[in-house]
């Protein structure tokens, strides 16, 4: 059975002869049928088989795709695939382009890479360099290039998480999961390996459990997991909604095997932070969850006054609630790394 579709059947699709402005629309309420065709272009034109020469970058496909499904207009001679492919070559460029410009360029890629391979060997996570300038300066000296460099290199590769600061730093969720406990920063910076060791522990729990687990650490997991979702409401959802999505395929496997909802999102908090409607089944839940508009501008469910507010407390006692909490998860991974 064949999964990718062809550039022809895809120049074929019936969303292709809508109005622009109604494409949009579809785009900025992730509608369903826009997701399917999403995934259809981007199979195609990354998926495996194609010619060297015709090999696309898949962050100048995103951004090129954002752009153009709501503003391609037919044209004679011109098919909506040649005029993403032409789109995301150009938007290639133009990244080429803005590397030299911004002192990016393959030298300083090089450099970059010793400061991570630095870093991985001695367990300094981005998280710390943001947070420590001493640390910033050891490894910037250590490659051989400048701080601001540094910086903003691993601004661009690390997957963030703001929780606390509505505008200040942003935070590796590795880093909000375990802020008080290095040992778990340095075993769990990457997301993937947060998520995969918190599925084992909660998976590991009977049914009882996981009940009184939810209703102890619900809360505070509800604003870390729906600040991952939606990517912490820092980008436009016309923007963000194919990262939203992606991030909805990481919690998969913890909602298939019923170790998510009520125990580490709880769907209260949900229809809390996030307008109507709410699905009542999956797969829906995630995508309504991470793509629906906020209930209230300022109601950002992944920092601790959203959470306060949330459970009629105030700040400091969710800032308190969340250090007890820190130190549990440090337990439970020790104890889970001793069976």
């Amino acid at each position: 059975m064949r999964d990718v579709k062809t550039w022809a059947e895809i120049d074929a699709s019936p969303l292709l002869q809508l109005p622009p402005e109604q494409r949009a629309r579809l785009q900025a309420e992730g509608d369903a049928r826009y997701r399917a065709f999403w995934a259809d272009c981007f199979r195609a034109a990354l998926g495996p088989g194609r010619k060297r020469e015709d090999e696309l970058d898949s962050e100048a496909f995103c951004t090129a795709f954002l752009a153009a499904f709501g503003r391609w207009e037919p044209k004679p001679g011109q098919t909506f695939s040649i005029y993403l492919r032409s789109a995301v070559k150009h938007t290639q460029f133009r990244s080429l382009q803005a590397d030299v410009t911004n002192g990016f360029g393959r030298e300083t890629n090089r450099k970059v890479k010793k400061a991570l391979e630095y870093m991985d060997r001695e367990g300094i996570t981005e998280g710390m360099i943001a947070h420590s300038p001493e640390k910033a300066q050891l490894v910037a000296d250590i490659a051989g290039i400048g701080v601001k460099t540094l910086l903003a290199a691993l601004r661009n590769k690390q997957a963030i998480l703001s929780l606390d600061d509505p505008g200040g730093a942003d935070v590796p969720l590795g880093d909000r999961l375990a802020a008080d406990g290095e040992s778990v920063e340095r075993q769990a910076e990457q997301t993937g390996e947060v998520l995969q060791w918190l599925h084992r522990s909660i998976g590991l729990m009977s049914l009882a459990k996981k009940e009184e687990y939810g209703k102890a650490a619900g809360p505070l997991w509800s604003s870390v997991l729906l600040g991952y979702l939606r990517n912490g409401d820092a980008q436009p959802l016309a923007e963000d909604a194919p990262a939203r999505l992606a991030n909805c395929d990481d919690l998969r496997p913890l909602e298939r095997d019923n170790c998510l909802w009520d125990i580490l999102l709880l769907r209260s908090y949900v229809a809390f932070t996030v307008c109507p409607p709410h699905a009542c089944h999956r797969p829906e839940e995630l995508p309504r969850a991470a793509l629906n508009p906020l209930a209230e501008e300022g109601r950002n469910p992944a920092q601790d006054k959203t959470v306060a507010e949330f459970l009629g407390v105030s700040r400091a006692a969710i800032s308190q609630r969340r250090k007890t909490w820190q130190k549990k998860l440090l337990q439970m991974k020790t104890e889970q790394e001793k069976e």
